[in-house]
């Protein structure tokens, strides 16, 4: 059972590191595409928007991350107890990180198989 957990761990690293040399989407080729920082999925109704958006063109889209499963939420990080905005997609959890601010940090990925 230990092999399994640390395989999906293993699994998902490497996924988000993949997900980091790919190249950003050319478009927004479906959704709405009346708005340009806002896309909404006609299979789950969820809309993606801002900088996560722009974090889920640059890092793998629909391929690595999935469809949106939720609109953004404020959730406390089990991490360090602070508020931070989420929105949960098929294959990840992106979190927005003030603090770093026009940084490449300013949206990550949520820890998943710290706990």
């Amino acid at each position: 059972m230990a092999n399994r957990k640390h395989w999906w761990l293993t699994a998902l690293l490497l996924l988000m590191l993949v997900g980091m040399t790919l190249p950003a989407a050319a478009s927004n080729t479906a959704g709405n595409t009346a708005q340009a920082d806002s896309r909404t999925f006609p299979e789950t109704g969820k809309t993606v928007s801002g900088k996560f958006l722009a974090y889920w063109n640059a890092h793998g889209a629909l391929a690595q991350l999935g469809l949106p499963l939720t609109d953004q939420v404020q959730e406390v990080s089990p991490t360090n107890g602070k508020t931070y905005t989420m929105q949960y997609f098929e294959r990840m959890v992106l979190e927005l990180h003030p603090e770093y601010a026009g940084t490449p940090f300013e949206v990550q990925g949520s820890l998943l198989g710290y706990f």
